[in-house]
């Protein structure tokens, strides 16, 4: 199934919005609980992070108010820094080759960028749908391609399922193109299923927004090889996030209880993100280690 559609104009801009909590700062981002659901600020809630059995992020970890990071050593790694609010925990921190940052400075940091991922979440599910033809896509029969343009394009589904790697989805635009997918009920990839881009779209230009609460988001390789995989920015408030042996080329964000990357899972921001310029005004480019 092909669907494409016309760009709606919209001085609404999401990925504007996201600022210092997208990928050029964070591969994942714990937003610190259901208490941030409105942009008051984070209150005491928790959404801890959680890396083990051989699992890595490619890229910094930003861990709000409360928040608990836990590495599991020796076999799971964030190549990257830990910006951890002073009120939340680290274990391992030899497993963190970036080392890990907690001062008011970094308070103040995460906590701006908690208000930049929520913003763009609403504003993001407020948008008017650009291409109406695909409305729910749960465990589909044939492989789907969804066709946009210049801009940014919006599609609201119900439901984003895949568990087959014959079903896979495929998100089309120029390099100047955006995609918006909102999803109101359940995001789950398994079977080596994926999500893959072309025609020049970027892993910065896609954003996956579930909305509400419900589900995990889950992505799960149950052959732990990365081959269940998408590319973009997950970001989902209210609901736990599981990468399980899968791959997430791009950014995860979320803001209920838990993150959790294992068995050979990969959360891996598709270019060197930056460090933060902090308030010394130093600046450094994020040390990583690159797939082979």
């Amino acid at each position: 199934m092909v669907s494409s559609g016309p760009l709606l104009a919209s001085s609404v801009n999401p990925f504007t919005d996201l600022g210092s909590a997208g990928p050029a700062n964070y591969a994942i981002l714990a937003m610190g609980g259901d208490s941030c659901n409105t942009r008051s600020g984070c209150g005491t809630a928790a959404t801890n992070l959680t890396v083990q059995n051989h699992s890595q992020v490619e890229g910094n970890v930003g861990i709000a108010p409360n928040g608990n990071l836990s590495v599991a050593s020796p076999y799971s790694h964030v190549y990257g820094k830990a910006y951890v609010d002073t009120s939340g925990s680290v274990a391992v921190l030899t497993q963190i080759t970036g080392g890990v940052v907690q001062n008011s400075a970094t308070n103040t940091l995460l906590n701006n960028a908690v208000q930049s991922a929520l913003l763009a979440s609403s504003d993001a599910a407020g948008m008017t749908a650009t291409i109406t033809n695909v409305t729910n896509i749960n465990n589909p029969s044939s492989h789907i391609t969804i066709t946009g343009v210049s801009g940014i394009n919006v599609v609201d589904l119900s439901n984003l399922v895949l568990s087959n790697s014959t079903d896979y989805l495929t998100l089309s635009a120029p390099s100047s193109g955006y995609f918006v997918i909102n999803v109101a009920g359940n995001m789950a990839l398994s079977g080596q299923s994926s999500i893959q881009l072309t025609g020049g779209l970027s892993e910065y230009n896609v954003l996956y927004n579930v909305t509400g609460t419900g589900n995990a988001v889950t992505f799960t390789d149950s052959n732990q090889t990365q081959s269940t995989y998408l590319s973009g920015i997950v970001l989902a408030p209210t609901r736990d996030i599981t990468v399980n042996g899968a791959l997430v080329n791009g950014e995860v964000i979320s803001g209920n209880q838990n993150i959790l990357v294992e068995n050979y899972g990969v959360v891996d921001v598709p270019e060197p993100a930056t460090l933060f310029l902090l308030a010394s005004g130093l600046g450094a480019l994020l040390a990583r280690r690159r797939k082979s």
